[in-house]
């Protein structure tokens, strides 16, 4: 993002970044030329795409201050609300950005320019999205409020100040992939799969009302249980209730008809047939010899 297109005459606070070190730059150095904040008024028209380069091939760090906006990359909508970062290039032919028509609100965004960066977000891009989540108190923020506040046109820099702002930028990026990237997001909803059977033990659970529970579809849930459990999940159910079944089994006091009750089965004869399959034994015969038939540690 270098300049505000002619249809989209909004505020903006240009800062340029001027290295003044005597060392030749590192030679794939990536540095921040510019940065600026900008306020996108509620009814004026805003929009940026890749049909819209201006200079060099260069990755582009944008975060909603407040307001909201929205980024369309490669056939999905993002909402750009406040706290919402991207890191993009500019020459993505699959990337538009703009604010939200007759929004109620101005859209304030910071952002910058990384160049070279082309290949640094497109390398991001493959391994986390395009989107962050980030808290405004975070460094990076921090620093691109406190040089936009100072009034001045141009920022000198050092090499060793220039490799801070741009290592600053990665770590923050780093930081929130980890916590939402996608594999991170299918290891909370695998966790709140196994919370969710846990929870129902004592009913008749199903993989269809696990996967409406967690709002995915059950294709979905299958295939992420299968890639971060190495098991189904209509088998994770049946090790847990089969686990638990073991447990009850071992207190006398507890009628197989019983634990068949507590563990969701409507009839004793279905429990017993579905415990035999897995366990390898009938429930009165694992009752009479527990130690006989161990159970193999549960799965995940």
């Amino acid at each position: 993002m270098a300049q505000a297109p002619k249809d989209s005459p909004s505020k903006k606070e240009l800062l340029w970044v001027l290295p003044i070190s005597t060392l030749r730059p590192l030679p794939t150095q990536p540095i921040i030329p510019y940065m600026a904040r900008e306020i996108v008024e509620a009814e004026e028209k805003y929009h940026w795409g890749s049909d819209r380069v201006i200079g060099k091939p260069h990755a582009i760090f944008q975060y909603t201050v407040r307001g909201e906006g929205r980024l369309d990359y490669r056939g999905k909508t993002h909402r750009l609300t406040p706290g919402t970062a991207f890191f993009v290039h500019n020459t993505d032919p699959d990337l538009s950005y703009y604010n939200v028509p007759h929004g109620k609100e101005d859209w304030e965004i910071l952002w910058c320019n990384v160049t070279p960066g082309e290949a640094l977000a497109a390398d991001l891009i493959e391994r986390n999205g395009p989107i962050y989540n980030m808290s405004p108190d975070s460094w990076f923020i921090d620093q691109l409020r406190q040089h936009l506040a100072s009034d001045r046109d141009f920022l000198q820099q050092t090499l060793a100040e220039s490799l801070r702002l741009m290592a600053g930028l990665l770590i923050e990026l780093a930081d929130c992939s980890a916590e939402f990237s996608p594999r991170a997001a299918s290891g909370q909803m695998i966790q709140a799969f196994r919370e969710f059977v846990h929870a129902q033990i004592g009913k008749p659970v199903s993989v269809s009302n696990a996967a409406d529970h967690l709002k995915v579809s059950r294709e979905h849930l299958t295939r992420t249980c299968q890639e971060q459990l190495q098991i189904s999940p209509g088998a994770y159910i049946n090790d847990v209730k089969m686990r638990q079944a073991t447990a009850m089994l071992r207190n006398p006091q507890n009628s197989i008809k019983q634990v068949a009750h507590r563990l969701g089965y409507g009839h004793a004869s279905h429990f017993s047939r579905v415990f035999r399959r897995l366990v390898g034994v009938s429930p009165r015969e694992y009752r009479n010899a527990p130690s006989r038939h161990p159970i193999a540690p549960l799965h995940g």
